[in-house]
């Protein structure tokens, strides 16, 4: 079973998918989703998380009610364990950071 299938993704979403991978695949470093609220583009970004595996991966989002959206979206997958398939990814709100200091901070990865 493929990462498009253990997420079960919809052709819009696997189309937009192969479109990033293949811009990273030609050197691309960054890449935007533009699509409507709700259409999937959580999907995407847990696509590239899977494909990524090998690399530590930090994931901000604006609201407490979004990370916990992807936490239950994974573990409401029958294909996929939140420990398991996605140790590589820690996900933060940016209040998070708050309460941070800038060594701790420092110690995120960085993609322009």
């Amino acid at each position: 079973m493929n990462n498009f299938e253990r997420l079960d993704m919809y052709p819009h979403n696997i189309e937009t998918s192969q479109k990033i991978m293949k811009a990273f695949t030609l050197g691309k470093d960054t890449v935007s989703i533009i699509h409507a609220t709700g259409t999937g583009k959580s999907y995407n970004a847990l696509y590239l998380v899977l494909e990524n595996k090998d690399k530590k991966i930090v994931w901000l989002v604006p609201t407490l009610a979004i990370k916990e959206h992807i936490e239950t979206t994974i573990n409401n997958n029958p294909n996929m364990n939140l420990t398991k398939d996605f140790s590589n990814l820690e996900i933060k709100t940016y209040t998070s950071f708050i309460n941070m200091t800038k060594e701790e901070i420092k110690k995120f990865p960085v993609i322009y």
